[in-house]
């Protein structure tokens, strides 16, 4: 499987899950709390939390260092993707 095809695998589960994620900025930041609406083959569209005021953040995928998402299924998931990739 292809590293694109692995992100994309990876994303569409995050965009359906609707579970909040952090996003890692390749300058430092970190964007928490927030949930991915869409992704493209450029960028990831995350909505951030009504606390912080609901908007709609564009992140262009070339400035991500990490896509960290917190449920525990998924992560399971994603590793045996990842292992099966790595090995085979």
């Amino acid at each position: 499987m292809s590293r694109t095809m692995n992100e994309s695998i990876f994303l569409d589960d995050l965009v359906k899950g609707e579970e909040q994620i952090s996003v890692y900025l390749l300058s430092g930041i970190k964007l928490a709390g927030g949930v991915l609406e869409a992704h493209d083959s450029e960028a990831l569209f995350l909505r951030q939390p009504i606390a912080q005021g609901g908007a709609l953040d564009m992140i262009y995928k070339i400035n991500v260092s990490t896509v960290r998402a917190g449920g525990r299924q998924l992560a399971r998931k994603h590793a045996d993707i990842l292992r099966d990739a790595l090995t085979g």
